[in-house]
């Protein structure tokens, strides 16, 4: 999952998804680990936000993860930030984000969530994490405990 931003905006895909009945939805960019980066987030974000929407991100870092589905995929899906810097050209994208891309406010994730606008779990679960991060960082506490470390017995 890649969270590309410049200027105070969020780079959002706008994709039909035949399993959900050809329905668009407006996405993050995402994909898959290959061989070539299946142990590095960064490098496998960074190669799917070229190959999906054509633009170079930058400074990028992991900033999450979350686990897909406990009970039926148990499988890590890594979430990436980035910056873009618009003025330098982008690359041909490959197709997939057939309603093409849009550059959506930061201050405006609340709006588009409560209206539907942002509905795909993955997007939702990303910007979470995101947003957590930054709140964090801002108040200068940067990570927290990991899951193993909390005391679980109240």
């Amino acid at each position: 999952m890649v969270i590309a931003r410049s200027s105070g905006r969020i780079l959002f895909l706008r994709i039909s998804r035949p399993a959900a009945e050809d329905a668009t939805f407006v996405e993050l960019p995402r994909g898959w680990m290959d061989g070539a980066d299946e142990q590095d987030g960064v490098v496998a974000a960074l190669r799917e936000l070229r190959e999906e929407t054509g633009f170079a991100g930058r400074n990028a870092r992991v900033v999450g993860q979350y686990i897909l589905d406990t009970g039926i995929y148990p499988q890590p899906v890594t979430v990436v930030a980035c910056d873009i810097d618009e003025a330098v050209p982008g690359g041909v994208p490959d197709g997939e984000a057939d309603g093409g891309w849009s550059w959506l406010p930061e201050t405006d994730l609340d709006r588009l969530t409560v209206t539907g606008v942002l509905r795909d779990a993955h997007t939702l679960a990303s910007l979470s994490i995101w947003r957590a991060d930054r709140r964090e960082s801002r108040a200068g506490r940067g990570r927290g405990p990991s899951v193993d470390s909390v005391d679980r017995s109240s």
